[in-house]
């Protein structure tokens, strides 16, 4: 399928997230994830953070399908997370209900940064995205990674990169980077490039999170916005509190 050319795309999305860092008005928060990447923020210990994503894509035979991924994370000990993903396809519908296997997640966050050098994150993710054929999604699980992250550019603007590995019987390493920043204390635009290193496969993500309260925030996305036959779109609720 014929994409964006990805400098076109590249540029676009840094000319909207600077537009979108002009008016922000205070520095990025505690965001422990975005859209598809980590950033090394974690759920503070006792605490939990929950959160549901509605999606919608197309799979490879032209058919639309929907599906509600749930997610619930712990902070089991001062410096880590602990979480389990739960995929079910077709949650909405007249199709039958598939549900897959839980997926496990864990992140420890080693460095809080400083003025001069970002925070640091390292983890593991097995919930892959997609279509799911023989127990495997068409964009694979991120695996173990390592992400960094600090203001850069601009104030209140955050960026964030790192790199992954996945797949014990081929080990592949991609690469990602990710720009986000906190607006008028409750909104914060998010954009990706993920799977760098994967050719035609890298996969550009943009989308808005709103806070209606400090707990509770609802979040719109679009996946993969350079394919030309449409992309993902995906709504998430999400909410953080403590034991």
């Amino acid at each position: 399928m014929k994409r964006m050319p990805f400098p076109l795309i590249l540029l676009v999305g840094l000319v909207i997230t600077y537009i979108l860092a002009i008016y922000s008005v205070s520095s990025a928060g505690e965001v422990i994830d975005l859209i598809d990447t980590p950033t090394p923020q974690i759920t503070e210990q006792g605490g939990y953070n929950v959160n549901f994503r509605f999606y919608s894509m197309e799979n490879d035979e032209g058919s639309n399908i929907s599906g509600l991924l749930a997610g619930l994370f712990f902070g089991v000990l001062e410096h880590m997370n602990l979480g389990v993903y739960l995929d079910t396809e077709n949650m909405i519908g007249n199709d039958d209900i598939k549900l897959r296997r839980p997926r496990l997640f864990v992140k420890f966050y080693l460095f809080s940064g400083t003025e001069y050098f970002p925070s640091i994150g390292v983890g593991y993710d097995d919930q892959g995205y997609g279509e799911y054929k023989d127990g495997k999604y068409e964009q694979r699980e991120r695996g173990f990674f390592i992400v960094l992250c600090k203001e850069n550019f601009l104030p209140n603007l955050e960026v964030c990169s790192g790199i992954n590995g996945y797949d014990f019987d081929k080990f592949r390493v991609r690469g990602f980077v990710s720009l986000f920043s906190k607006m008028y204390e409750n909104i914060i635009p998010m954009l990706e490039f993920d799977n760098l290193g994967g050719g035609r496969e890298v996969r550009i993500n943009i989308g808005l999170r709103y806070f209606i309260t400090p707990s509770l925030n609802v979040e719109i996305d679009g996946r993969d916005i350079a394919h030309t036959h449409g992309f993902d779109r995906i709504f998430r609720i999400g909410y953080m509190s403590a034991f």
